[in-house]
């Protein structure tokens, strides 16, 4: 059914913006403070542009090729319509996307200009269940937020396409992966050599989102 299939797109959506906060926020718990000095933030920066835009470019710059004529039909329209969709900030200069997925990429260039911010303030909470707690209420309102727009098809895209519901899931991962990282650093509660899949994750993501 046309739900069903919804709800498992939305469900990998979700996946894949948990992933990406998880990683984010156990590599910002494993550098500790420096992590939040000019040049931490600069290295943080810096691959993250890596990470996205230069295949995101490339591809962008193939697809505007391929449908330039209609493009810049209107000379300074496509000009706008170029940059808002090579650096993704289509939203920002109100353009439609030349690729259907760059949502994804803008989204994530949002939240992880945030991260930092989020991060430390997160790094500043000393009580372990506090976290837990945050992503209990965030999920809470999330499932609050489907009920109520389930069977609308004016909110479906609440789904998938919502930057403000989807940040919620980054947000997750983010506070998730600060509440299995502390005590792994402290050596108090969590013995990661006790837990094999924990140790294989903390490699992956170590290589994957490491700042």
């Amino acid at each position: 059914t046309t739900i069903g299939w919804l709800a498992a797109v939305a469900f990998c959506v979700l996946f894949f913006f948990l992933l990406s906060g998880f990683g984010i926020g156990s590599s910002f718990a494993y550098k500790g403070n420096s992590a939040y000095t000019c040049k931490g933030l600069k290295s943080y920066y810096w691959r993250r542009i890596k990470a996205i835009y230069p295949a995101s470019i490339i591809i962008t710059l193939a697809l505007i090729f391929l449908d330039r004529a209609s493009i810049f039909s209107d000379f300074s329209e496509g000009v706008k319509y170029t940059i808002g969709n090579l650096f993704l900030i289509e939203d920002l200069l109100h353009v439609s996307r030349i690729n259907p997925v760059s949502w994804y990429l803008s989204f994530l260039l949002l939240y992880y200009a945030a991260a930092p911010f989020i991060a430390f303030l997160l790094s500043k909470i000393k009580w372990q269940p506090a976290f837990y707690l945050m992503i209990a209420a965030i999920f809470i309102g999330q499932i609050v937020i489907v009920t109520q727009n389930l069977d609308n098809p004016a909110h479906q895209q609440l789904f998938y396409t919502n930057w403000k519901f989807r940040f919620f899931d980054f947000l997750t991962g983010l506070i998730l992966g600060f509440a299995l990282q502390k005590p792994i650093i402290r050596k108090k509660t969590i013995d990661i050599s006790s837990f094999p899949a924990l140790k294989l994750a903390r490699w992956f993501f170590a290589r994957s989102f490491s700042i």
